[in-house]
């Protein structure tokens, strides 16, 4: 087996010990156990190894499909100081900002889900063109009414060519990233610009346990994939949104496999050996705290996402009382058959499974 990315076949560490820990799915549904890991020792990128189990995972994931089920379609919040906002909102204005978005472009947003980060394009700009394509092959309602936005299935693109096309969370659902980069390159305009986010390796642990995610990406494996598949970096910053990589891209002249050096943002060479034994201790840690504190009385899990969705499998589900969760448009409806209800101060037996710095400044915000 070859590495996704630089197509070495020697080069590969197994990480098994990762695979004592549960899974979940990208739209937060537990997914058992064993989640396989390889190391390429040449190109240091971390990625699930490409077996036709992990591809028949997949598609089972994907068939059943989701997205913010916890919140009823509402996309999810991102909370800064004292106020919250939608994550595309915040990425809409980070792009004029940049002034990555104008007046009159033909935008495809590759992968769009329910349609949230169009509807803030839409809401932004002025006689853009806008597209989505996913795997559904009915539009999703955001797209309706609408008439400056229309979909199609990724599997019929229609013969069109793009000012930009965005990638949010996507990229690391690749099967053979640097093959489906360099087909999307193809619908891109001769100027055009392509925008990706993606999970930061090195300040998500959690991301090592969600089980449709194929690659794990530091600043420097992902500039080496984007170089292999074609392009020219021209910004990456983990300003943007915490625990996330955002690039901007467009076609490079020349091919290139070298990193380049300068990363706005984001600063240090980084080590993904390094990486790993850090997020395993940390999640091995948190493991432990969950069976420390499940016999207690009524554990507490805070959040409903991701981190909580794995915390919740990891001390059994009949063992957790409630999820805590401080975005409003999830409270009093379920998870995985458990309430979900507004933070409370002072309640001693919760588990925080989330970053270090978010978990740090929760249980200093709650006194728990």
């Amino acid at each position: 087996m070859s590495c996704i990315i630089c197509s070495e076949e020697k080069g590969q560490v197994y990480r098994e010990e990762f695979q004592q820990f549960q899974t979940v799915t990208s739209d937060c549904r537990p997914f058992g156990a064993g989640g396989e890991l390889l190391l390429c020792s040449f190109c240091d990128t971390v990625y699930r190894p490409r077996t036709n189990q992990w591809r028949a995972n997949c598609r089972k994931i994907y068939s059943s499909y989701v997205a913010h089920r916890q919140g009823r379609g509402d996309e999810q919040k991102l909370f800064e100081s004292s106020s919250s906002i939608s994550r595309s909102a915040k990425l809409v204005d980070q792009l004029l900002r940049i002034e990555f978005l104008s007046d009159n472009l033909t935008w495809l947003d590759f992968g769009c889900g329910e349609g949230h980060f169009l509807r803030e394009l839409e809401n932004a700009s002025k006689n853009c063109r806008l597209y989505g394509c996913d795997f559904g092959q009915t539009p999703p309602d955001r797209f309706q009414p609408s008439t400056r936005k229309k979909y199609f299935p990724i599997d019929s693109r229609p013969r069109l060519r793009f000012d930009r096309v965005s990638l949010i969370h996507v990229a690391e659902h690749f099967f053979n990233p640097v093959q489906e980069l360099k087909e999307i390159k193809k619908m891109l305009k001769p100027n055009a610009k392509l925008f990706i986010q993606i999970p930061y390796l090195k300040e998500n642990p959690l991301d090592l346990i969600i089980a449709d995610h194929g690659t794990f990406f530091t600043k420097e494996t992902i500039q080496s994939l984007l170089l292999r598949s074609g392009y020219k970096i021209e910004q990456i910053s983990a300003d943007w949104v915490r625990k996330e990589l955002s690039i901007v891209v467009s076609i490079a002249d020349k091919f290139s496999t070298s990193p380049q050096s300068s990363c706005e943002g984001v600063g240090g060479k980084e080590c993904s050996l390094s990486i790993l034994k850090t997020h395993y201790r940390y999640l091995s840690d948190l493991k432990d705290e969950i069976a420390r504190k499940k016999d207690g009385e009524g554990l507490i899990i805070f959040g409903s996402s991701i981190g909580a969705t794995w915390g919740a499998a990891e001390s059994g589900f009949e063992n957790v009382e409630a999820f805590f969760d401080e975005d409003s448009a999830r409270w009093g409806f379920d998870h995985l058959g458990i309430p979900i209800l507004s933070p409370k101060r002072n309640i001693q037996n919760v588990v925080i499974p989330l970053d270090a710095g978010t978990r740090e400044k929760i249980k200093n915000k709650y006194n728990f």
